[in-house]
């Protein structure tokens, strides 16, 4: 049960803060209590300060060095006679409290969308140490003027933070659980309206009386807003693989309006400007599986090269294939407006920072969602992802992708994993085509040798396995059983493994598993 939240220091109008930020107007109403308008009298720009706790400050002093292009910067945290002031950049535009004040809730696609920014923002802030610990509904500017949004601003709390703060937070200071908890919140509210209870939930059901009604998003919102911690996600990152897999299959099926608001705004007052209505809401039952639902798999690859050693790894040096163009989808793509498509790749779901993804196929999110932490500087083209159907060329063209892209030219834990998986680096293949691709071509693969059992269908299991969350460990002894029968056949190096599994490859994709929990 929370306890009392910790004094704050309280600012006046008129005041200086540290001979440089003077105290202009209080925005309590917009952006929650102790929130207050303050002018940079060094730069002349304008700025948000507010009083912070004693228990607040580690984390929002590491909080100063992020610069995410869907969160607000902090500019100096100063220790005045008040207390702890923090002064960061002021972001103009509607909030997300004001926006469903108008219009109820956003489409499904848009709050995803949305709720995948904010999440991103907040795992790199979360990577150097730095925790917000005040999200919620006034703090999420939507539109902010000059920039993509939403963009979640620093600002005053809310008068009942209970929905906004994990159950278990009591008297400490702001967390990646609560942060966590806090961008689930928020996509609760944008699909339906409500707030979740302070408590949490229990069930899948009572997501569903509460509006939600997609099974991918009911799972993906118990999970993270579970009453019973042991049951709830441990940080961000499961929640956006969750999200993020839930949105290459949606991306492309509903139209936007011009604003991407949602379904069935109240009532406006006579003469009011209403702003089209939507064709989805977030109570319409998911679509059918098996049409195309990703029409930016028409766009071509990137011609991969490794273009680096693996730089004390063991990989087996061998030339890495080039990447073929994939063919066109011949399905149709589904209706943006009432003419133009909706493409994946300019649907941005990943933000723009120094050590994020900033990639033209937004696909890439996903992928690196099921890939470790800081697996590429600046992402890659993964659209071939989905099209490509052997999974040793596609195993292939990752590892490149992987070695190319790593931040700083430096050995990363995926590449380290790689180099240990052997066999199982096509395992690690399928388990992020099952997650990020849920309509890819059928991997294929030559016929086995005699008295070898198929992989081709072995591996699309197990990944799909590994993605439900479901025990997969009878498929994978299966596909080791194959494996060694490929080589004991002398047919390992179509594989390009002539050695039969061993020297800790299987339990290299064990930790690979544990990592996406």
């Amino acid at each position: 049960m929370k306890e009392s939240t910790p004094s704050h220091p309280t600012l006046s109008i008129g005041a200086v803060i540290d001979q440089r930020f003077k105290v202009e107007a209080e925005l309590s109403e917009s952006l929650g209590q102790g929130a207050y308008l303050a002018e940079d009298q060094e730069t002349g720009a304008k700025c948000i300060v507010f009083g912070i706790s004693d228990i607040e400050k580690p984390a929002l002093e590491a909080m100063a060095n992020i610069s995410h292009a869907h969160l607000a910067k902090v500019l100096a945290i100063v220790t005045a006679p008040e207390g702890t002031i923090v002064a960061a950049e002021r972001v103009v535009g509607e909030s997300l409290a004001q926006l469903l004040a108008r219009i109820g809730k956003k489409q499904p696609v848009d709050a995803v969308r949305s709720a995948l920014r904010l999440a991103d923002a907040l795992s790199i802030a979360h990577q150097s140490g730095a925790f917000h610990g005040r999200v919620h509904p006034k703090a999420v500017i939507v539109e902010p003027e000059g920039r993509a949004g939403p963009v979640l601003a620093l600002g005053g709390r809310l008068e009942d933070e209970s929905f906004y703060q994990s159950p278990d937070r009591g008297q400490q200071g702001p967390s990646e659980h609560d942060d966590s908890w806090a961008v689930a919140a928020l996509l609760l509210k944008m699909l339906t309206g409500n707030d979740p209870p302070s408590d949490g939930f229990e069930s899948e059901a009572e997501l569903e009386r509460q509006g939600v009604t997609d099974p991918m998003l009911q799972t993906a919102l118990l999970r993270a807003l579970h009453s019973d911690p042991a049951e709830r996600n441990e940080g961000l990152r499961p929640f956006k693989r969750d999200l993020a897999r839930w949105f290459v299959e949606h991306a492309g099926e509903e139209p936007l309006s011009h604003h991407a608001l949602s379904s069935s705004p109240p009532p406006l007052p006579h003469g009011a400007e209403r702003h089209p209505p939507a064709v989805a809401s977030s109570t319409s039952a998911p679509g059918p599986r098996g049409k195309s639902r990703l029409p930016f798999l028409a766009a071509g690859g990137l011609v991969f090269g490794l273009g680096a050693a693996w730089a004390a790894s063991s990989l087996i040096s061998t030339p890495e294939p080039p990447v073929e163009e994939p063919p066109a989808p011949a399905s149709s793509a589904a209706p943006r407006s009432s003419t133009e498509e909706i493409d994946l790749g300019e649907v941005d779901i990943a933000g723009e920072s120094d050590t994020d993804i900033d990639a033209d196929n937004k696909l890439s999110s996903c992928v690196a969602s099921y890939l470790p932490e800081k697996s590429f500087d600046k992402a890659p083209d993964l659209r071939w992802v989905c099209s490509v159907d052997s999974p040793r060329k596609g195993t292939d063209q990752l590892r490149a992708a992987v070695v190319s892209h790593a931040p700083g030219r430096q050995v990363s834990t995926a590449m380290k994993l790689f180099s240990r998986m052997g066999w199982y680096d096509m395992v690690l293949f399928s388990v992020v085509r099952a997650g990020c691709c849920p309509e890819a071509a059928q991997f294929k693969l030559p016929d086995p040798s005699p008295g070898c059992e198929r992989m081709d269908a072995l591996l699309a299991a197990i990944g799909q396995q590994v993605v439900d969350g479901q025990d997969f460990q009878a498929a994978l002894d299966r596909f080791t059983a194959s494996a060694q029968c490929e080589a004991k056949a002398g047919y390992g190096a179509r594989f390009k493994q002539p050695e039969p599994p061993g020297g800790g490859e299987r339990e290299a994709f064990i930790e690979y598993t544990g990592l996406l929990k």
